[in-house]
């Protein structure tokens, strides 16, 4: 009976361990005031046919002009989707923080 209840115990949790596999598909996050859009996209394939090696790009857009956006950067992306976009847009103004 020991040894029954141990089994059924070892195989539920690995079940709660388990993990859904990475997904390298593109995706949007909205602000949780809906003013701001991210954008994880495929910046370069670079050749290479593993989704892993490609290098990603992040486009955050103000809604109200999504023609240009506000800032862009290379993005390490490790097939997970998701992450907070936050509410405001700060401009930091360089001259007075040196």
């Amino acid at each position: 009976m020991y040894r029954i209840f141990a089994i059924v115990l070892a195989l539920a949790s690995f079940t709660a361990l388990a993990d859904s596999p990475p997904s390298y598909s593109t995706f949007e996050s909205k602000s949780k005031n809906s003013k701001f859009i991210a954008n994880v996209d495929v910046e370069n394939r670079m050749g290479k046919s593993y989704p892993w090696e490609w290098k990603y790009k992040i486009n955050v857009f103000d809604v109200a002009n999504m023609s240009k956006p506000l800032w862009e950067s290379e993005y390490k992306f490790d097939g997970y989707s998701g992450g907070t976009l936050s509410n405001c847009q700060q401009r930091l103004n360089i001259d007075t923080v040196f």
